[in-house]
């Protein structure tokens, strides 16, 4: 069914050949996009699903829904700070990436990067969300709300081809950034109606908290953009690598500043999981 989805998609985004971000810039974006989720998600994901498996194959519920409430809201707070940065640096990223190419078509393809960051926290959500139907032996349901998102995203997606060429790209991230959403709202909604409960008040209010501290980090990055570019409007690739990398930490440290601030636990608790992690690695 994903393949299926993805040949549409890729059809409707070769009607933009030469006049907008081409298939294989999408499928660098894809790759941007996909590093924080392959590196970040799934090792965290992966370290808690041997428990989630255990306990749904044992009917220990209590214990499945603590490593699952667990696990989405250390993912999320850590994917949606990979989301700002990755939003927030995406014109240097890109111009990197298309190192000799107009300023035009670097400023499209950091707008690709950008909506598909919209969707980032949310894919990684979904991540551990199918993760722990499979430890229930339920592959059921993820193929039913895998389906519906492909397609409502096929549906969307030929609807684009009536707008201008080169906001093709952006538009088509955007429409994949939206379905997923939908999907992961989806996803949640029939693992309560299977299990009962998922600690649902504490992940939103968490995911609310990311949100509020999201917000000046990203206030704080934009306006680093807006300064480096008024004084560099174009810069080249060393100077962007160095512009990228200054405005990420920037913007990491002003996201985890301000849960720090308004005392987010799961601060503490990834960063107590690295720490646990390192000195495993160290010994």
């Amino acid at each position: 069914v994903m393949q299926l989805g993805g040949a549409v998609a890729r059809v409707v985004i070769n009607t933009a050949s030469g006049a907008g971000v081409s298939a294989l810039a999408m499928d660098t974006a894809w790759l941007l996009f996909m590093m924080p989720h392959s590196v970040i998600a799934v090792s965290l994901a992966t370290a808690y699903f041997t428990r989630l498996a255990e306990w749904g194959q044992s009917g220990r519920t209590a214990e499945f829904l603590g490593d699952f409430s667990a696990s989405v809201r250390q993912i999320s707070l850590v994917m949606v700070m990979a989301s700002i940065v990755l939003f927030t640096a995406a014109p240097f990223i890109s111009r990197v990436v298309n190192a000799g190419s107009k300023l035009d078509y670097v400023m499209q393809f950091s707008l690709v990067i950008q909506c598909y960051m919209v969707g980032l926290a949310a894919y990684s959500f979904l991540f551990v969300v199918q993760r722990a139907f499979y430890a229930l032996s339920d592959t059921r349901t993820p193929f039913i709300f895998t389906t519906v998102q492909i397609v409502l995203l096929v549906a969307l997606s030929l609807g684009l081809l009536v707008l201008p060429k080169d906001w093709l790209g952006a538009a088509y991230a955007l429409v994949w950034s939206f379905t997923t959403v939908l999907q992961a709202l989806l996803a949640v909604w029939l693992l309560r109606r299977k299990i009962g409960v998922i600690d649902g008040a504490r992940i939103l209010t968490s995911l609310i908290r990311f949100g509020v501290a999201s917000v000046p980090a990203l206030v704080l990055g934009f306006a680093a953009f807006v300064l480096s570019r008024a004084l560099l409007p174009d810069p080249g690739v060393l100077l962007s690598v160095l512009l990228g990398a200054g405005q990420a930490v920037l913007v990491a440290a002003a996201y985890l500043v301000t849960l720090k601030l308004i005392r987010s636990e799961e601060l503490a608790e990834v960063t107590a999981f690295v720490m646990r992690k390192l000195g495993r690695s160290r010994s």
